[in-house]
């Protein structure tokens, strides 16, 4: 196995990961929080996000390493893999930044970092 294919299973592992994660968050974390009142509603919203802000190192690991990983799988494509594998993956490399990374940090992270001042507003 060489360094492409290699590069190319830890992208696609991580990538599931941080794939799985989302979805959980969609479908369990986010409903089941969602039962609370307001005010516990933030209390367990910042906790949660408050694990994941604190760079908890597994964490990430996995998100910036799905990162790493996937840009690199594609840049080591271009000598590796011509045709229509080639434009697979950077068009999978496209959906996932544009669809998955940039939409966290352009949208999600703002508005967790708003409730985090929020809620430390509203405990004072």
């Amino acid at each position: 196995m060489d360094v492409f294919e290699t590069t190319l299973i830890v992208a696609t592992l991580s990538c599931s990961l941080v794939a799985g994660f989302v979805f959980a968050f969609a479908v369990v974390v986010m409903p089941g929080i969602r039962q609370f009142n307001d005010r516990d509603y933030l209390r367990s919203f910042k906790l949660i996000d408050g694990v994941i802000q604190n760079n908890q190192p597994v964490f990430m690991l996995v998100w910036v390493g799905s990162i790493v990983s996937l840009v690199s799988a594609s840049l080591l494509s271009l000598w590796h893999i011509q045709g229509e594998e080639r434009l697979l993956l950077f068009a999978a490399t496209v959906a996932y930044l544009l669809g998955v990374q940039v939409s966290t940090f352009t949208i999600n992270v703002p508005l967790n970092n708003q409730l985090q001042v929020m809620n430390r507003r509203a405990s004072r």
